[in-house]
């Protein structure tokens, strides 16, 4: 009796990690989708470039800031979303 009790309390405690693997993985996406909305960016869009106004734009590092960078595959303009910014309060 004892030994089977063992086993499933290991199957439990085994099924319980997966779980918490699973949630914690998610909860990463998640995290990752908020910094990126955080910054002005809904990960579901692409960004345009404040330059040229095109979507034609890909992720091209990180400033030294921490903030993403873009780059304009028309016009070959970098870009972040703070450069669009300071170009909306003109």
């Amino acid at each position: 009796m004892v030994v089977s009790a063992d086993k499933k309390l290991n199957k439990l405690r085994y099924a319980i990690e997966i779980e918490i693997a699973s949630v914690a993985r998610d909860l990463g996406q998640i995290a990752e989708e908020l910094r990126q909305i955080a910054q002005g960016v809904d990960p579901k869009y692409k960004v345009c470039c404040p330059h040229c106004l095109n979507d034609n734009t890909i992720k091209k590092g990180k400033t030294k800031n921490g903030l993403q960078r873009y780059y304009c595959k028309d016009c070959g303009v970098f870009f972040t979303v703070k450069t669009f910014e300071k170009l909306q309060k003109i």
